[in-house]
């Protein structure tokens, strides 16, 4: 690290739900914070277990499901004092207290890591590897049109992991 490095008070990595609650509540008690994510903002996506699961055509289902909401960071953070660092993290040093991102090095007096959690495959062998995730609008227009085709051919096999909504 050297003195082109970016010091923080609170670096918060993850702009999902727990990380963007996280830097709002920051911001409203008056500490300023720090917040990278890789995109530009959070989308919202309290339906895509239906986009997945449905029967229509490919394309009846994108335009149905085109209202699903993204909301930028710039609009949820407007007015709070919240950095935002659009970069992709490539090391964290807990000893340093430093993160190495795509934009630069930050130096940080307290960390947040709300990098997302992991689909719940139980341990099972091959679970997690050969299934189709259900954690963005792309994968679950993904995954309904591997279950459209296999429909419309009315042969082949599919395999439901799970018993949330999706399953």
């Amino acid at each position: 690290m050297d003195d082109r490095d970016t010091h923080v008070g609170v670096l918060i990595l993850g702009g999902g739900f727990a990380g963007v609650r996280c830097a709002l509540t920051l911001a409203d008690e008056g500490i300023p914070c720090t917040l990278i994510d890789k995109s530009d903002g959070l989308d919202y996506h309290h339906d895509l277990y239906e986009v997945a699961a449905s029967p229509l055509p490919s394309k009846a289902v994108r335009q149905l499901y085109q209202h699903l909401e993204h909301f930028t960071y710039a609009s949820i953070f407007a007015g709070k004092r919240v950095n935002r660092v659009k970069a992709n993290i490539l090391q964290i040093h807990l000893k340093q207290n430093a993160v190495t991102t795509t934009a630069g090095n930050f130096i940080y007096d307290h960390l947040v890591i709300a990098l997302g959690g992991r689909p719940a495959d139980f341990l099972v062998p091959g679970a997690h590897e050969f299934t189709k995730k259900l954690w963005s609008l792309e994968e679950a227009y993904g995954i309904h049109d591997a279950l459209f085709e296999l429909a419309k051919k009315g042969r082949g096999k599919a395999i439901i992991f799970g018993g949330g909504f999706l399953g």
